[in-house]
């Protein structure tokens, strides 16, 4: 599996960058080895605050026609990609159900 972490219009904080990657890693062992996973973090209305912290995952699967777009919005990253986490957790398991049939 390959993980790219990306910033829109800012450099992601390696904090924030290492807890994403140790989230995200915990699927390493049932996705297929040539999956890429790109994950993208955007602040979409800048130091005005609210529901702006917006995390977005780009799934590119083998043997899938198109890739799988994620997207979660909240007051932190953090709680974005729990809360992406949780859909990339749902679309893996359906994958897997369908390469068992």
């Amino acid at each position: 599996m390959r993980l790219i972490i990306k910033g829109k219009q800012f450099k992601v904080p390696q904090d924030l960058a290492e807890f994403a990657e140790q989230k995200i890693r915990k699927f390493e062992k049932r996705m297929p080895a040539n999956a890429v996973i790109d994950l993208l973090f955007y602040d979409d209305r800048g130091p005005r605050g609210g529901l702006d912290k917006i995390c977005e995952i780009t799934l590119v699967l083998p043997g899938e026609k198109k890739p799988k777009y994620f997207s979660e919005r909240s007051d932190s990253f953090r709680k974005s990609v729990n809360l992406i986490q949780e859909k990339l957790e749902r679309e893996l398991r359906k994958y897997k159900e369908k390469k068992n049939y």
